[in-house]
């Protein structure tokens, strides 16, 4: 067939070119090398496969290649010339381009010859690259398709090629019927965005960066950052994970560098490097960096998932993790509070027996790699059946996905989880073309005592009733625990959350998105928050999904800079959520994090009262009850509601940190230390927990343990991870090492997730520690213009106008540093705001300090060790903010 391509080519072109060899063949197109006769000079001619030119036209095709010729940079393989062979009876057109013809190699080449390439010589490509491509986004052309293939070496420098061609095939911004509506996949899974791996629409530079950023990672640690035995499965574990290390696949890659690529690579458009341009100047500076420093900057050789975006400066890490823990915990409610409708019956004298204890373990998927978060959906939509249920206590799913693929027996399972019963089962989903696509599920009901199966039986259905299939699971399960059902409990086992499969899918995706990244990681959020969009786009009824999304929006908003447009989007689709399903107690749940977040007590107090109506047991609501409880300084009740929910979710390192952080704050010190060992017991890697149990060691005054505590984190934990973590929550940089203390002053913005506030903030306070006050000053002077930049869309945010106080403080800006302390504290008092007010009202003292005003200081403080907050006089004691009370 290609001789016969080069044939008809040859006898078409004749005159214009003389069509010699044929030097390769890829997915969408054959390239030959041909002489220009014209201008007797070597060109390469590219055919597109015919299916791909019947699927574009003619018009298009010439129309991209025509603003693609236009470009002309350095690194763009620019484009000659252009054409169609006209079909005929028996042979299909021609479209055919011609580039330059290049005396070289491609990248790819170069990277199967030797890998991974030099660190100088990587940057120097990566650069090259981002610069071609920020001048092609000025002319407003995307490339779509950046992978080693279409990036061609001459003398070594970078020349990308193929620009159009993917716009073209796609459609360009704007238009219908581009390849991709044809079932043709255009892009390389390895190196495409997120995005554009999802059909979005309107693509932008960002997602050319992030194929960028994939690129440098591979040319640097060897390896492409994702792998996998199909394109879908690439696509999925590309949405869902983190690349493995590169810190730790190459040590001497420096820490910016490490933190460049993680940012270019953020799972979301908005949290990603925001244009080629800002690229290839940050790894111009990088590039000098290496040449002057080369391997002496290495890094200890610890495992990473790059550098994950930090929250809102200076929040306090309990504020991080009221909403955080809420939205984690409340993935659950997909499956907890999936068919929650009203007010659970009265027990019947059928059903008054003892209550049985059950655990739904994750369902192993037996389908494609990329399949697995469906299974999830499978098992935690039964879960969730069955806790609304009379008779029935269902372990949290927290505690449950521990143990997937566990090769532990039944017998001990059942013992870590204090229950009898186990649900296991196995899910294939087989795709045979949207109408044919089917799911075959296999459960077993396991008796943990003799390690018997009391129930077992295969379904296989039409996707489209996945739903009628776990209703029929869980109705099964309760029929073999002899537990009785009322006509209400029947329908809530019917009951659909949607209607529209297409939308389920995403949610699931969302939630995966969700568990997989954590709820508090910037990224993770708006990725699961794009994904809940897709769902409720597709069924605007899906009541559900927009529990789910005001709640990951609610927690978007407290941990990063969003400012009130988070806010706004997480009431809103609250609202939604109630409006849809009023007797469902999700979105009452998620409106009472949204109100807990803005910190409307009456309004969070209503939501919850509903919210106990509609589902008393649940432990979403339990957490809820904690949460609202501590933040109103009723620390014994909240922690009854802590020890409640811990009950139900026994396996879960949520549970434990709920209750280390309380007893900190009522410095039960012991107790917290228990606590938090536990919760590190579980998630060992958790930057919250460890932060939190080095704050129990501060509580006693003993620096030199709290640092032990950090160094005892475990190897998936980077260092720059945790210096960034640490020197923004609580404003901890003084109990980092001296190591790390230098790291965290490399850090890049894109360490905090993009905020310069929080990262001159760090700056400031660390070089003020070390007594370089013309630097602490400047560094404190860019804080306080970030600061004021964010209280211009937040004028009512306390903690924001205190963490301005304390760099104008820091800058010795002194009569202004005050004036926004008192500011805050007015605006978050202790009194009405137990959680966030002590840290606020520390702020405070800080700045009198700074300002010389040491009596109200002392005060402050003396107050501050009498409310439920962590400051100890040890802790003063040790503390270089308040070396002049000591």
């Amino acid at each position: 067939m290609t001789a016969q391509l080069q044939q008809r080519l040859a006898e078409a072109l004749a005159g214009r070119y003389r069509v010699e060899r044929t030097i390769g063949a890829g997915g969408m197109a054959t390239v030959f090398v041909a002489h220009d006769e014209r201008h007797d000079r070597p060109v390469a001619l590219k055919v597109l496969r015919p299916e791909l030119a019947a699927a574009l036209g003619a018009d298009r095709f010439l129309r991209e290649i025509r603003l693609a010729a236009r470009l002309q940079h350095p690194h763009i393989l620019g484009v000659y010339d252009s054409g169609v062979v006209d079909a005929t009876p028996t042979q299909t057109a021609l479209y055919w381009y011609a580039m330059p013809f290049i005396e070289g190699e491609s990248l790819r080449d170069r990277m199967e010859r030797e890998r991974p390439l030099p660190i100088g010589v990587a940057l120097r490509i990566g650069r090259e690259i981002a610069e071609g491509l920020d001048y092609a986004h000025r002319q407003g052309v995307l490339h779509r398709d950046i992978k080693p293939e279409n990036i061609l070496l001459q003398d070594g420098h970078a020349l990308i090629a193929d620009f159009g061609i993917a716009r073209a095939l796609q459609g360009g911004d704007g238009e219908e019927g581009g390849l991709t509506l044809t079932g043709m996949a255009i892009g390389t899974p390895a190196y495409m965005s997120p995005e554009q791996a999802t059909g979005a629409r309107g693509l932008d530079a960002r997602s050319d960066v992030y194929s960028v950023g994939c690129l440098l990672y591979e040319m640097l640690a060897g390896l492409p950052p994702y792998s996998g035995p199909t394109a879908q499965a690439v696509i999925v574990r590309a949405m869902t994970e983190e690349p493995p290390s590169l810190a730790a696949a190459r040590p001497e890659v420096q820490p910016g560098v490490v933190a460049l690529v993680a940012w270019a690579m953020a799972k979301e458009a908005e949290a990603r490097m925001p244009s080629a341009g800002a690229m290839a100047e940050a790894l111009a500076e990088e590039g000098a960096t290496h040449a002057v420093t080369g391997s002496k900057r290495a890094t200890r050789p610890t495992p990473a998932a790059g550098i994950p975006v930090t929250p809102k400066p200076g929040r306090p890490g309990r504020a991080r993790w009221i909403v955080g823990g809420l939205v984690a915990a409340a993935a659950v409610v997909a499956g907890v509070l999936l068919l929650s409708r009203g007010p659970r019956p009265a027990p019947t004298p059928v059903e008054a027996t003892a209550v049985q204890r059950l655990a739904v373990l994750p369902f192993d998927n037996l389908g494609a790699a990329g399949d697995e978060y469906f299974a999830d959906g499978v098992a935690d939509a039964v879960r969730g059946k069955l806790t609304q249920l009379g008779g029935v206590e269902v372990i949290a799913r927290a505690s449950s996905v521990g143990y997937r693929r566990s090769p532990k027996p039944p017998r001990e399972i059942a013992a870590e989880l204090d229950v009898r019963w186990l649900l296991t089962g196995t899910v294939r989903w087989e795709k045979r073309g949207r109408a044919a696509n089917r799911v075959q599920v296999q459960p077993e009901l396991v008796d943990a005592r003799t390690g018997a199966v009391r129930w077992q039986e295969p379904f296989d259905a039409a996707l489209t009733d996945v739903f009628q299939v776990q209703s029929e699971i869980a109705s099964r399960v309760v029929s073999s625990l002899g537990v009785a059902l009322g006509a209400r409990e029947q329908e809530l086992l019917a009951e659909r959350p949607t209607s529209d499969v297409g939308a389920y899918e995403q949610f699931l995706l969302g939630e995966t998105l969700l568990e997989g990244r954590g709820a508090t990681d910037p990224a993770g959020l708006r990725a699961a928050i794009a994904a809940y969009e897709r769902a409720v786009r597709a069924d605007s009824t899906f009541w559900l999904a927009q529990a789910r999304l005001a709640a990951a929006w609610s927690a978007l908003g407290l941990n990063t800079a969003a400012g009130p447009e988070a806010a706004t989007r997480a009431r809103q689709a609250a609202q939604r959520a109630i409006a849809l399903a009023p007797q469902r107690a999700a979105g009452h749940v998620a409106l009472g994090i949204h109100q807990l977040a803005q910190r409307d007590f009456d309004g969070a107090a209503a939501s919850l009262a509903a919210a106990r109506r509609l589902a008393p047991s649940d432990p979403q609501v339990l957490l809820l009850s904690a949460r609202l409880e501590a933040a109103q300084g009723r620390i014994a009740a909240a922690a009854r509601d802590a020890e409640r929910y811990a009950s139900l979710d026994p396996r879960s390192s949520r549970a434990a940190a709920t209750l280390a952080s309380l007893r900190l704050r009522e410095h039960r010190l012991d107790a917290a230390a228990a606590a938090a060992d536990r919760a590190l017991g579980l998630a060992p890697a958790s930057l919250d927990l460890l932060h939190t149990r080095a704050m129990v060691e501060l509580a006693r005054g003993d620096l030199p343990a709290a640092r032990a505590v950090l160094r005892r984190a475990p190897a998936e934990v980077s260092p720059e991870a945790l210096a960034a973590y640490v020197s923004t929550f609580y404003d901890l940089v003084w109990v980092l090492d001296d190591s790390l203390q230098a790291l965290a002053l490399r850090l890049p913005v894109a360490a905090f997730d993009g905020d310069p506030a929080t990262r001159s903030l760090v700056r400031a306070q660390l070089f003020w520690q070390r007594g370089e006050a013309s630097a602490s000053r400047a560094a404190a002077d860019s804080a306080a213009a970030a600061f004021a930049t964010q209280l211009a869309r937040s004028p009512g945010d306390g903690q924001l106008h205190a963490l301005r106080g304390l760099a104008l403080a820091l800058a010795g800006r002194t009569d202004e540093a005050l004036a926004e302390a008192e500011r805050g504290t007015t605006l978050v008092p202790i009194a009405t705001d137990t959680e966030f007010g002590p840290y606020v009202a520390q702020l405070r003292a800080r700045v009198e300090l700074l300002a010389g005003r040491t009596a109200e200081a002392r005060r402050r403080v003396e107050q501050l060790y009498a409310a439920p907050f962590h400051l100890t006089p040890e802790w003063v004691r040790i503390d270089p903010g308040f070396r002049d009370l000591r």
